[in-house]
């Protein structure tokens, strides 16, 4: 997100990190997701968060999946057959660094690549899906809509592993 920005693995190692320290999903709370991506829509079931830190900046990371557990799962390295899950990394944005979110807002949806020339409120959305062999059906990053967040107790390499 900011100048050098985050990136999609230190994402998902930020969730990573807070499986490890949720203790397998007492964590984890419940999420709604509205709408489709790709034509798919998505039940979600399990939602984690973080904030995640490089050198001065901070983004919030949310994990949301239509896998009950996730942080057990995540932690145990197992990957559940036919999921689907939408990675968020938010924050404000200045001309010199990255905030986490200090209070609910909206985020406006950004593609990696243009989130570093903006300034303000700032989303990146990836989401991604899997079939019954947990074999890849769907990537994407959103490159536009707006994520809401209505409360905001602070936001207190891939994902492998077996097939499950």
């Amino acid at each position: 997100m900011p100048k050098g920005g985050f990136h999609m693995r230190k994402a998902i190692f930020a969730v990573l990190t807070l499986c490890g320290a949720c203790g397998g999903g007492s964590g984890s709370t419940s999420a709604t997701v509205n709408g489709t991506v790709g034509g798919q829509s998505m039940t979600a079931r399990d939602s984690i968060s973080n904030v995640i830190h490089s050198s001065s900046d901070s983004a919030g990371v949310i994990l949301i999946s239509n896998t009950a557990n996730s942080c057990a799962l995540i932690t145990a390295q197992k990957q559940p057959k036919n999921a689907q899950a939408l990675l968020i990394e938010i924050g404000t944005q200045s001309a010199t660094a990255a905030s986490a979110p200090s209070a609910p807002g909206t985020y406006p949806v950004y593609s990696q690549a243009a989130s570093t020339s903006v300034m303000g409120n700032v989303a990146i959305v990836f989401y991604a899906a899997t079939d019954a062999a947990c074999a890849t059906t769907a990537d994407y990053e959103s490159v536009s809509g707006s994520f809401t967040t209505t409360v905001c107790p602070a936001l207190a390499t891939s994902i492998g592993g077996t097939c499950t």
